[in-house]
């Protein structure tokens, strides 16, 4: 473990989120393999898909339209997403054309209309950057806050206050 040496700052994206997949590893993929294999043991083919969560939403949806349309050509998938995989799913559905035959969306914790927890993590504030400062003993709290800002992942998830419906509006 890097981050009492100041690992941290490894994650800050100077570019404005253009990196790669970080891929789901760790706890992660520890929460998520046994839902998968639950899935495929009742016979459902599953996959599931790493993304950057750094990363612009806009972007990772992009990204997401493209594997999708690469995994499943003219194929029914079913999608499951949890928390801002939600976003990311949702972001990826102009981009899908007729070329993926999505038949269902199931999302779970996805902060829909926005969350204030992106702007504790922004702030120090969150549970996650409180425990992360009392271990990096290489940056103080605004070092932190200000690689956490450098993430437009979490100011994608943060709470829009338009009266203009977005794309998704069913109305």
């Amino acid at each position: 473990l890097s981050l009492p040496t100041g690992g941290i700052a490894k994650l800050r994206l100077p570019d404005a989120g253009k990196y790669g997949a970080t891929g789901v590893k760790g706890m992660l993929y520890d929460v998520y393999r046994p839902l998968e294999l639950a899935l495929k043991a009742a016979g459902y083919e599953t996959y599931l898909y790493a993304y950057d969560w750094r990363k612009s939403i806009p972007d990772l949806g992009k990204s997401l339209a493209a594997w999708l349309k690469a995994t499943f050509p003219n194929r029914p998938v079913n999608l499951i997403a949890h928390s801002m995989g939600g976003l990311v799913s949702r972001a990826s559905f102009p981009h899908l054309g007729g070329s993926v035959d999505l038949k269902a969306f199931v999302t779970v914790g996805t902060p829909l209309a926005g969350a204030l927890s992106p702007l504790l993590v922004m702030r120090g504030l969150h549970d996650t950057a409180l425990m992360i400062s009392k271990f990096d003993l290489c940056h103080n709290d605004k070092e932190l806050s200000e690689t956490f800002s450098t993430f437009p992942g979490l100011l994608g998830m943060l709470p829009r206050f338009s009266q203009e419906p977005d794309w998704f509006d069913l109305k």
